[in-house]
């Protein structure tokens, strides 16, 4: 038996020297890893390591067999996607220069520094468009980061040059 397994993970585990181990949550799953390496117990240490991993990351307990671990895997995939939409809205209000909606998001706890997938923030969706209210508002009362980059490099400043937004300019090397 794993003892320190259990009291780490508070999952039942049994292990043998040939490097398996099998690990139960009650009403969730049955796990067996195999991995033919032993720590100085005799356990095998990458599959215990697997284990520990798989727990945390889903917050598995054996005494916790109120929620299937599908409605777990439900969870977590509506929390990515709704820090996905977060983001998004952050970007389209930065994009429209809707300030009040920024100030909203901002209140709520969104992060104004969050990226997408190009690693452009709010800041250097403003500067494109030149929406030198969002920008001032961004900088001066979100904490807007100005040296964030984007996926090739480029700075809300850059942003705002290449698209010829003076204002925009003047506002970000203000900030700089």
């Amino acid at each position: 038996m794993l003892v320190c397994f259990w009291l780490q993970t508070s999952v039942p585990a049994v292990s043998s020297s040939h490097g398996s181990l099998l690990a139960v949550v009650p009403g969730v799953l049955g796990l067996v890893a195999l991995s033919p390496e032993t720590d100085a117990c005799g356990n095998p240490w990458r599959a215990v390591h697997f284990c520990q991993e798989l727990i945390s990351t889903f917050q598995l307990h054996s005494f916790d067999i109120r929620t299937p671990f599908r409605q777990i895997l439900a969870y977590r995939q509506w929390k990515t996607e709704s820090e996905g939409y977060q983001i998004m809205n952050v970007l389209l209000a930065a994009f429209k220069g809707n300030v009040q909606a920024l100030r909203r998001y901002f209140l709520s706890g969104v992060d104004v520094n969050a990226v997408d997938y190009d690693g452009r923030s709010a800041l250097h969706v403003a500067a494109a468009e030149g929406h030198a209210e969002v920008i001032r508002f961004l900088l001066e009362n979100a904490g807007a980061n100005p040296a964030l980059r984007d996926r090739w490099g480029s700075s809300p400043l850059q942003e705002a040059r290449r698209h010829n937004k003076e204002a925009a300019v003047q506002l970000l090397q203000g900030s700089t």
